[in-house]
């Protein structure tokens, strides 16, 4: 079995190592989980895999399948000429936004279909939300897009309640007769931006990493805990202060990151690092 080193690939992995099936993961970059984790978590991650006996290779890039001249499946074949023979194949390599209508119709797109804070696209009578959404983050900094059940309802919530709220829309319908042309209802400013925190959960093997927040390009990582032992956290900092905390089997750090996330709370990298600090207390010092 052939696997991408991506949430879906790996934690396929685990599950097939569990049932005693020989597993090959192959990976395009020299990490797993590369665009989105940090380098302390996906230590971890590649050490588990190999520990339930899973075999990682990376920089392979896959150019071609072609059918086994024996048995069934299928041999990968990759840019480099090596060849991995497998009784199934699993390409997990990840979604694309489906963005083309958006684009005909004149919206702005890139990476995603563009959209402000409040949801909305170029054109104010046109919302966007879910995976194909790329919103902006880190104060406007950055636009990003978030493939999770939590990003696509959270949205979905947000929006609905602008929808029906009567003071968010100039010009609302008046009854009128069916020759009547109703006048344009355009959105007026939100009261709010949307701005519920990200969270995300993988299950693999023993390991249940669970992320509050965006992991950042770059920036300041801390852990508190030890990873050895299969505890423990990686808060993420940048200037603007805490953006990411990945709790591997330390449910606790996670829901007081998504706390701490969600209110704005200045939370110091010393603090995070040490253990002593009372960070679901500090969580709920509101």
């Amino acid at each position: 079995m052939f696997f991408r080193s991506g949430f879906i690939g790996l934690e396929f992995a685990a599950a097939a190592r569990s049932l005693g099936i020989e597993v090959t993961v192959l990976g395009r970059g020299p990490r797993v989980l590369r665009r989105s984790v940090t380098p302390p978590v996906e230590q971890y991650l590649r050490e588990l895999h190999r520990g339930l006996g899973t075999r990682l290779v990376d920089h392979e890039e896959i150019a071609r399948f072609e059918p086994r001249t024996e048995g069934r499946g299928a041999s990968v074949v990759t840019l480099a000429g090596r060849r991995y023979d497998a009784d199934l194949v699993l390409v997990a390599v990840g979604v694309e936004p489906r963005s083309e209508l958006a684009a005909a119709a004149g919206l702005e797109v890139a990476g995603g279909i563009v959209v402000d804070a409040e949801l909305r696209t170029a054109d104010p009578r046109i919302f966007a939300i879910g995976d194909c959404a790329a919103f902006p983050v880190e104060g406007g900094a950055r636009r990003t897009r978030v493939e999770s059940v939590q990003n696509a309802t959270g949205q979905a919530r947000y929006l609905a309640r602008a929808l029906v709220d009567p003071s968010r829309w100039e010009g609302p319908p008046t009854s009128a007769s069916a020759s009547t042309v109703p006048a344009p209802i355009v959105p007026t400013p939100a009261v709010a931006a949307y701005t519920e925190v990200p969270w995300f959960w993988s299950q693999q093997g023993g390991a249940k990493l669970q992320i509050a927040g965006l992991v950042a390009p770059a920036g300041e990582t801390v852990v508190r805990g030890d990873p050895s032992t299969g505890r423990f956290s990686v808060f993420s900092f940048t200037d603007a202060g805490l953006q990411a905390v990945e709790s591997v089997n330390r449910p606790a750090d996670h829901l007081a990151a998504r706390r701490i996330l969600a209110g704005g709370l200045r939370l110091t990298a010393a603090d995070a690092a040490d253990e002593s600090f009372d960070l679901k207390g500090f969580s709920l010092a509101r």
